[in-house]
């Protein structure tokens, strides 16, 4: 069975990063639990700073509420990263945003306008937008 978590999480899109992760404050806050996540393969998440442990949450579906919190997207991954850093190196990471990789942004169109900012998934990912009724949630991002 899935596991529900719930919160919002504010993404910083990020076109150099190759997977949707959550960083160690999103993952505190909303629950994810050590027991969920598996360890990577590698094991380490490479940036610009080094390289940090990195695990991951499989079968995950995103939750994407629009600007008058009715309408909504859902988008399945097969996996998101979730980070988990050493103790000692938490505090490189206090207030880090969320990232949306391309394994998300590539499957649609980023609109940015004085609006707000929408993400409209392209007609040919159909299929990954609406999961089966049985499939509740996992992440809400805003």
């Amino acid at each position: 069975m899935a596991q529900l978590l719930r919160g919002n999480i504010d993404f910083l899109a990020d076109t150099g990063a190759d997977i949707t992760t959550i960083m160690p404050d999103d993952r505190d806050r909303i629950g994810i639990a050590r027991y969920a996540v598996v360890q990577g393969c590698p094991p380490t998440m490479l940036g610009i700073g080094g390289g940090t442990p990195i695990f991951y949450l499989h079968d995950v579906t995103l939750l994407f509420c629009g600007v008058d919190e009715t309408t909504h997207e859902t988008i399945a991954l097969p996996r998101i990263g979730v980070l988990w850093p050493p103790h000692a190196s938490r505090r490189f990471y206090k207030g880090a945003p969320s990232l949306l990789g391309r394994d998300l942004l590539c499957r649609g169109r980023l609109e940015i306008s004085e609006v707000g900012v929408f993400f409209d998934v392209d007609q040919a990912d159909e299929a990954s937008r609406r999961p089966s009724e049985d499939t509740p949630p996992l992440l809400t991002a805003s």
